[in-house]
């Protein structure tokens, strides 16, 4: 039995080859599910906000947007859709909104830059020559280094496939370079504002998987190694830093057996405590006090239960959810279906929009209130959340899917928002109030959210005033 991963943004090199050489059992190849990371915001987010072609980013505050024309980087007034090209940057792969008016940019111009730059004075602050990687599988394109700004926009964290840096925010001076035996596979900053967690990719000791956890404190300038008995993947922070969760998707040894507990690491002890069934990927909710993870009926390693009594026995479905209290490390289950689905949770940390990517009879959205365990139908057409925004108060999704589509999540249903375009990519203004929808590669539109209006063209191919 093999489970494939979901693609997700800012997944590293180790995960990278799993997703593009998926593998297909007697009945067809198996489908992506996991933890559903399609969805765009305004602001930062982790690894770096992309500027692959059509992608939208929109600063914190929601007062303009960055996108791209061919090597041009735009930068717009949302409320005026006004444009201007930004000078002396080029062929940007990623960017870090610092504090207002404030961009970091990674460039591959001369074999790799790091660029400050002032948006509201459209001038460079200051460059940092960098090494710039490119890795390029199929159709789809990683870039290094990756990049984050730490709490209060104090430091700059670049991430390459084995290498960190911290660099100054004000000067781009290297002020802690580590470099790792082994490649990163995740980069997390600790709530405290001084410890990096770095994951790197696991090593097999006979039949066992190691994951070394590595806790660098910035202040004190040391390096703590956690080992973890799993399968490397994203680590998730939760109970406010002091826990993470370790919970790859798919472990498997040379002779077939698959290995991929939930495991979860003691982060103020710098320790790890156990692994618990089931597998990952795993999401906390917005508390921190409830992780979601899955349990695959088929493959259950029965010595990871406290009590015999504890094991599921309803084999009516393959895939159940876990929900496990971060803190007392216990945990229940709720029957899915026998296809892995995907999930994303909402901003209240209350509800789970669960789909599945594939055409199939109980793939279509459905709602799971997380505090009750109950799952919901969603009526309405049936449409994927493969591109998708969500407000802030969890009560609607927008997303596309061949045409622009509103998901309320109170009512249970999608309607089809008529435009007279296909939207090709979207973002959200922090508020709530406005889209930004890609029409082509030269033009967006803003969009009223409250009334479903268009509201202004904005050119992309021209400067306006």
């Amino acid at each position: 039995m093999v489970r494939n991963i979901t693609l997700r943004r800012g997944a590293l090199i180790a995960r990278i080859s799993l997703v593009l050489t998926g593998m297909c059992i007697a009945t067809g190849c198996e489908l992506e599910g996991g933890l559903n990371q399609n969805q765009h915001t305004s602001g930062n987010e982790e690894d770096g906000v992309s500027l692959s072609i059509g992608d939208i980013a929109i600063d914190p505050w929601g007062t303009y947007f960055i996108s791209n024309n061919e090597d041009q980087i735009i930068y717009g007034d949302i409320e005026k859709g006004i444009v201007s090209i930004l000078p002396d940057v080029e062929e940007a792969h990623r960017l870090a909104f610092g504090s207002p008016g404030k961009i970091y940019f990674t460039s591959s111009m001369d074999y790799g830059q790091l660029i400050a730059y002032d948006v509201n004075k459209k001038v460079v602050e200051w460059k940092k020559n960098i090494f710039l990687v490119d890795l390029i599988f199929e159709n789809w394109q990683m870039s290094y280094p990756l990049i984050e700004v730490t709490g209060k926009n104090q430091q700059l964290v670049l991430t390459d496939p084995s290498r960190l840096r911290v660099l100054s925010i004000e000067n781009g001076a290297i002020l802690h370079d580590l470099n790792f035996e082994r490649n990163i596979i995740d980069v997390d900053l600790h709530p405290d504002g001084d410890r990096i967690i770095v994951t790197l990719d696991h090593a097999w000791h006979g039949d066992v998987p190691n994951t070394d956890i590595v806790v660098y404190s910035m202040a004190l300038k040391t390096k703590t190694t956690i080992a973890v008995p799993n399968c490397s993947d994203e680590l998730v922070l939760a109970a406010q830093g002091d826990m993470a969760l370790l919970a790859p998707t798919r472990c498997i040894q040379e002779n077939g057996d698959e290995n991929d507990p939930v495991s979860v690491i003691d982060l103020a002890t710098l320790a790890f405590v156990r692994n618990l069934p089931g597998f990952g990927p795993t999401a906390v909710t917005v508390d921190q006090e409830t992780a979601v993870a899955f349990m695959d009926l088929d493959n259950l390693d029965e010595s990871l239960f406290d009590s015999p009594e504890d094991i599921p026995t309803d084999s009516s479905c393959r895939y159940h959810l876990m929900f496990i209290d971060v803190k007392k490390l216990k945990f229940d289950t709720l029957k899915i279906g026998d296809n892995l689905p995907r999930y994303t949770i909402t901003p209240s940390g209350q509800i789970l929009l669960v789909d599945a990517d594939a055409w199939f009879e109980d793939a279509r959205i459905r709602l799971l209130d997380i505090p009750t365990r109950t799952l919901y139908m969603v009526a309405g057409p049936d449409v994927r959340l493969n591109d998708y925004v969500i407000t802030s108060d969890s009560r609607r999704a927008l997303l596309l899917d061949d045409g622009l589509y509103d998901l309320s999540v109170l009512e249970k249903i999608v309607s089809s928002i008529p435009l007279p375009f296909t939207p090709t990519n979207l973002n959200i203004t922090p508020d709530d109030t406005t889209l930004l929808l890609r029409e082509e590669e030269n033009l967006l539109w803003t969009y009223d959210i409250a009334t479903q209006k268009i509201l202004l063209p904005i050119t992309l191919g021209s400067e306006s005033s």
